[in-house]
């Protein structure tokens, strides 16, 4: 069923599955400044999108953020 599920949100999405991103991160306590990460979208949640970014030591890791935080881009 979560196959069908994710068939049908990748059709309504801005974000195919493979696409490359930039995530446009804030972090809390980050006094408003805005990290350029780049990365992959690979999957759907329910309201927001899966992606998979590189920590700063290499390892790579996913994250589930909303659409808006994402632009096209990439490496």
């Amino acid at each position: 069923m979560s196959g069908i599920w994710a068939a049908r949100e990748a059709k309504k999405r801005k974000f195919p599955i493979g696409t490359d991103i930039i995530w446009l991160h804030e972090p809390r306590g980050g006094y408003g400044y805005v990290f350029r990460i780049p990365g992959k979208v690979v999957g759907y949640g329910r309201g927001r999108i899966k992606i998979e970014v590189a920590k700063a030591d290499g390892e790579k890791v996913q994250r589930f953020v909303k659409e808006e935080s994402l632009r096209f881009g990439g490496l």
